[in-house]
């Protein structure tokens, strides 16, 4: 599994694109978890590439019908332009997805990747409501494929029995991925604990823009390939915490230290759900199967994938939620949340001069207690 990650992030860096270390593992991990992230970031720091190379890596293009990426408008706001609606005239519109999904379903055995850029331009919940409703719904039927329920109700097409007899039976397939995005120097709607509650976040950045091409194999004419790859290399193999019988003890030491995070987030009303644990332990399970990433580097990912997109308000509780996770990101409990005039500012000196245990979360953690101080209000979604 390294040397195929290696071969996907060499189609990636071809492509001109250089992401911080373990953002590509971690989307690997992440789709092989749950088919749906959310990638966020400012405007430009190659979300939509990234969905799009990642996805080309895999042998899935626009060209053979596999990837596609659809456009959100801030008038989403019912499913009717994500899966279809019903017209006055009684006949069933099908939506920008729906189609896609069936190809998907019609072809098994192959990956198909869906990107929907700029995902809360309207809320997400509206439009894809009756979707993620049935991503939650995955097990295995009796040929021990992973399926869902039908994502149309039976009352969906109205009158219209030709749409019903096509897409009455439209369910989530296991070789369908879907990838969002959010700008985050534009946020349009936040997204809720409910919809982040569902995916994975993963944020970029561009603190580097250096090109990395490899400029001799260009002179050469030699261009990093594509892997022609099936769909057993992203399809989930484990979809309950059951599954994994033989990693248990593993999975109770990080289920211990996710609980102790969820001491520091209870007071903050963004406490980890049940759906989150076994999200964050089957995370945690493939990475040990494929040895990935270092277990610093995957806890540093999940409280930036999973924990820091929950934390958001005005009271005081939400600083000191921060605080407490900053210590716990830094190894050390050096009274962060005493009086200061600046903690964002003992934070960032903090974290420059000392070992950083999880520098990823400890970064973001300062810039949102920054947040607070400046405007009395924070949120991961808020730069």
């Amino acid at each position: 599994m390294q040397k195929v990650l290696k071969k996907i992030k060499d189609y990636i860096a071809s492509k001109g694109f250089k992401y911080s270390n373990g953002i590509i593992e971690s989307l690997f991990l992440s789709l092989k978890t749950k088919p749906f992230v959310v990638l966020c970031g400012m405007s430009g720091c190659g979300k939509s590439s990234l969905a799009r190379a990642f996805a080309e890596s895999l042998g899935a293009n626009v060209e053979n019908g596999r990837f596609k990426m659809i456009s959100v408008s801030s008038d989403w706001n019912s499913p009717a332009r994500f899966i279809g609606n019903v017209t006055p005239e009684g006949k069933f519109v099908p939506g920008v997805a729906t189609g896609f999904i069936q190809r998907a379903i019609a072809e098994p055995e192959l990956p198909f990747f869906l990107c929907i850029d700029e995902i809360n331009l309207s809320r997400p919940e509206r439009y894809m409501s009756s979707f993620l409703s049935a991503l939650e719904t995955r097990r295995r039927n009796e040929e021990g494929r992973i399926i869902t329920d039908t994502i149309f109700d039976t009352d969906s097409f109205g009158n219209d029995i030709s749409a019903s007899y096509s897409y009455g039976g439209l369910y989530i397939p296991d070789n369908l991925y879907v990838i969002g995005t959010v700008n985050m120097d534009d946020v349009s709607y936040g997204l809720t604990t409910k919809f982040v509650d569902r995916v994975n976040i993963i944020e970029l950045s561009t603190q580097n823009v250096d090109v990395e091409f490899d400029f001799e194999a260009m002179k050469s004419g030699k261009q990093s390939e594509c892997i022609d790859a099936d769909n057993e290399l992203l399809k989930s193999k484990y979809i309950n915490l059951s599954e994994c019988k033989s990693d248990l003890e593993h999975i109770q030491y990080i289920s211990k230290k996710l609980q102790q995070l969820n001491e520091f987030l209870k007071f903050s009303d963004a406490a980890l759900s049940y759906r989150t644990r076994d999200d964050v332990l089957l995370y945690v399970h493939y990475n040990r199967e494929y040895e990935l990433l270092s277990e610093d580097s995957l806890f540093d990912m999940i409280i930036m994938q999973k924990v820091l997109p929950r934390i958001s308000g005005i009271d005081k509780s939400t600083k000191d939620a921060l605080v407490e996770l900053f210590s716990l990101c830094m190894a050390n409990s050096h009274g962060y949340g005493e009086q200061f005039p600046n903690t964002s500012y003992k934070m960032h000196l903090a974290i420059r001069n000392s070992n950083c245990r999880y520098f990823r979360s400890a970064s973001k953690i300062t810039m949102m207690v920054r947040r607070y101080e400046d405007n009395g209000i924070t949120s991961f979604w808020i730069r």
